[in-house]
């Protein structure tokens, strides 16, 4: 009985041992993330000389000023709706042409289907900015500068690469012996693809989701260079903008940036558990 206690008592004092240290490294790293937001909210609600003298306290009394002045100022409420716009067209024509594209060269063995995919694949290694200068000569052929339509096609192209891996990855985790009854039961190749493999894709559509929208919500470069009316402007574009014009409003600043961040948060919070599954299906069998 007494061994028995000391082995408990060993695997006891191991096990802490081994768990002690990832829950401080957990707690640090949740601290360091989650303090500076806390702040910037908090300071959001502030006066620039409650800010300065009082950064660490709670505001008293609290103040809303920083967000009517995003609102007015910058017009974050016009640049909200053009985000909103771009983001979401953007994220569905993705998925679209990027399951169009991924279905067939991860079921059909054809001609050409390793170049088409290595193609496909090679944009997630290519710079962003490197095709700044085809990208602003295209759009301004076509007559798409300075609009919405111009920036989701931009966007597009530039995240369809990683929407195809993360697709092609999912459907090769798909046993074929699901479309294989289902082509028996006579079903034809969009009804497959419809009824059978896109309704068990749910972590392939999360994962798309979060990446193309939040990196669509983000950018800021090519909303810079494809766009210059306020009408068309972006909230990226909003914040650079009311950072140049109002350099000493901070609780605008702040109310101007906890708005723009916590649209992205939410979507993460919603999604992450489908998330991590849609990134690593079939990671073995690509």
């Amino acid at each position: 009985m007494s061994e028995r206690r000391t082995n408990a008592a060993l695997f006891s004092a191991d096990t802490a041992f081994r768990t002690v240290p990832r829950v401080l490294v957990i707690a640090l790293t949740t601290v360091f993330t989650v303090l500076p937001l806390i702040w910037l909210v908090l300071s959001s609600f502030k006066t620039n000389t409650q800010i300065v003298t009082e950064s660490l306290t709670l505001p008293n009394p609290w103040n809303f000023q920083g967000y009517r002045d995003a609102m007015q100022m910058a017009n974050l409420h016009i640049s909200f709706l053009n985000t909103i716009i771009v983001s979401l067209s953007s994220t569905a024509l993705t998925m679209i042409v990027a399951i169009l594209s991924a279905y067939p060269t991860a079921r059909f063995d054809f001609t050409g289907n390793r170049m088409v995919t290595a193609i496909f694949t090679i944009g997630i290694f290519v710079p962003l900015t490197a095709l700044t200068v085809p990208i602003v000569i295209l759009i301004r052929t076509l007559g798409l500068y300075d609009t919405k339509t111009g920036l989701i096609l931009t966007y597009t192209a530039l995240f369809f690469p990683i929407t195809f891996v993360v697709y092609r990855g999912f459907f090769l985790s798909i046993p074929r012996d699901l479309e294989s009854a289902a082509q028996i039961d006579g079903a034809g190749y969009f009804t497959t693809l419809v009824k059978i493999v896109l309704p068990i894709s749910v972590p392939a559509f999360a994962t798309v989701i979060v990446l193309v929208f939040i990196r669509t919500w983000n950018e800021f470069y090519y909303a810079f260079l494809l766009t210059g009316s306020p009408q068309h402007r972006t909230v990226q574009m909003s914040i650079r903008f009311f950072t140049s014009a109002f350099d000493f409003n901070f609780p605008g600043l702040f109310a101007s940036l906890f708005l723009v961040m916590i649209v992205p948060i939410i979507l993460y919070v919603v999604f992450q558990e489908k998330v991590v599954s849609g990134l690593t299906a079939g990671a073995t069998k690509y």
